[in-house]
């Protein structure tokens, strides 16, 4: 196919493309675009979603129809002009969830012509898009998701499931039921792990990192990793970071020391043991994320080759029991909770604790509304002061400009009450969040109005 003939068909289909598939660009490129091509040449086209800019974290995922339906509308236009007979193969990664269904990650489009020369042969490669993972009838509202109703899948790095995000920060959740065989490295994004259920052992070059319930596992980008769980159920709740994530600087002194006045100290932190080099040569895969993208990448030797090391930069775990939590005369404000920080985003930990001990306090949080960000809460307890209809596992959103405050009864019920065993991991973004359409499937509809007060609701 010559250069003219692939732009005329591009051209002729952009509307198309546009209105239907979400495509906000599409473009020529590889041997046909430079004019190169041979009888047996791929037609290379790559088509730029409207809103894969919003996506830096999660990756797109597309549905298979919609990805036959791109196809199949420019295969017929091909044929139109080449007179061929061509066949479309799709190459994406599946998993299978509970109920049996089949969840593709679509990856390429690739065409095969088998009309002779000069028919049309190529690679259609879809950029992520915010379309195809976000709840686009999103309402302005208080929402809750119980990640309880997710269904376990296979693997801890490929199978999480996409919640909320941002430019910023991605969170998924994921219940692994089998190790990967595989090694796995993120090169976009430093990872906060919150291990809710399960333990085992993080491994990478630079020893093995235990955990367990209630530990935070904090991954640096561009370490190579693998998880091996020896107590199941596991259930992890990843918050993912543009940015790199570090203890609050207002924790830490001129010279970066954690302070006595901060809630943890440096001998709360765990940092990987028992180095285990492995000269061993073979083939050995290893998983990129790189660009919303996952890529396998086989190395001849094993990862794990490192004999020894010293720096700053390294997996570590602290565990949110090991938090100290501060206690006041009076109600103190979330920012007291704080644990990390990234850019564009702090986590806090609620932990068990005495309410506060003035006379005429009233330990719950007054009703308020969050400025210039978002709040979302993971439960790690059925329990918590301010909160009704919650379960364990649940997580809240509650959005910039919308008041939220106790649940009906929780004040009254706090009254004379000494102390509370809630546990909870917070994120508060400083940029709106969006919801990716698998949280919509496990949502409570009516939690915005759980805070009215009707005959009868117990909940």
């Amino acid at each position: 196919m010559q250069t003219e003939q692939a732009l005329k068909i591009l051209s002729t289909n952009l509307e198309v493309l546009r209105r239907d598939f979400d495509v906000a660009e599409i473009a020529l490129f590889g041997s046909v675009a430079r004019g190169e091509a041979r009888p047996d040449s791929d037609l290379d086209i790559r088509a730029q979603r409207v809103s894969a800019a919003t996506l830096s974290l999660v990756g797109g995922y597309i549905t298979l129809d919609s990805a036959v339906d791109i196809a199949d509308h420019v295969a017929v236009q091909a044929n139109d002009l080449a007179g061929a007979t061509n066949r479309w193969f799709i190459a994406w990664d599946t998993n299978r969830d509970a109920s049996g269904s089949v969840q593709s990650h679509v990856y390429g489009l690739f065409l095969n012509a088998t009309g002779g020369a000069g028919s049309p042969a190529g690679a259609f490669l879809v950029s992520a898009s915010a379309s195809n993972v976000a709840d686009r009838q999103a309402a302005f509202r208080n929402r809750h998701f119980r990640t309880a109703r997710l269904a376990p899948a296979r693997s801890v790095t490929a199978d999480r499931i996409p919640l909320l995000f941002n430019a910023d920060v991605a969170l998924s959740f994921v219940q692994p039921l089998e190790d990967d065989e595989y090694f796995y490295r993120n090169a976009q994004g430093d990872e906060i792990v919150f291990v809710s259920d399960g333990g085992g052992v993080l491994e990478s070059p630079l020893g093995r990192l235990a955990f367990g319930r209630g530990d935070y596992l904090v991954v640096p980008r561009g370490i190579v990793h693998r998880y091996r769980i020896a107590e199941r159920p596991a259930r992890l709740l990843v918050i993912e970071s543009a940015g790199f994530v570090r203890t609050p600087h207002r924790y830490r002194n001129e010279f970066g020391q954690l302070m006595e006045n901060a809630p943890f100290s440096e001998r709360d932190i765990r940092r990987p043991a028992e180095l285990q080099t492995v000269d061993e040569k073979g083939e050995f895969p290893i998983v990129v994320k790189k660009d919303s993208r996952l890529t396998r990448v086989t190395v001849d030797h094993h990862p794990f080759d490192v004999v020894g090391w010293d720096g700053y930069y390294y997996p570590w775990a602290f565990n949110i029991n090991d938090f100290e939590p501060r206690v006041g005369r009076v109600h103190l404000p979330p920012p007291t909770h704080q644990t990390f920080e990234g850019d564009g985003f702090v986590v806090c930990s609620f932990c068990p604790r005495p309410y506060d001990f003035d006379p005429e306090a009233v330990p719950v949080p007054y009703v308020h509304s969050n400025v210039m960000s978002d709040e979302v809460l993971y439960y790690a307890s059925s329990e918590f002061m301010s909160r009704k209809g919650i379960e364990y596992g649940s997580i809240t959103l509650h959005p910039d400009g919308v008041p939220h405050g106790p649940h009906p009864g929780r004040a009254e019920a706090s009254l004379g009450a000494t102390g509370t065993n809630e546990l909870a991991v917070m994120v508060d973004t400083f940029r709106p969040l969006e919801v990716a359409k698998e949280a919509v499937e496990i949502e409570d509809p009516g939690y915005y109005r759980s805070w009215i007060e009707s005959p009868g609701r117990s909940d």
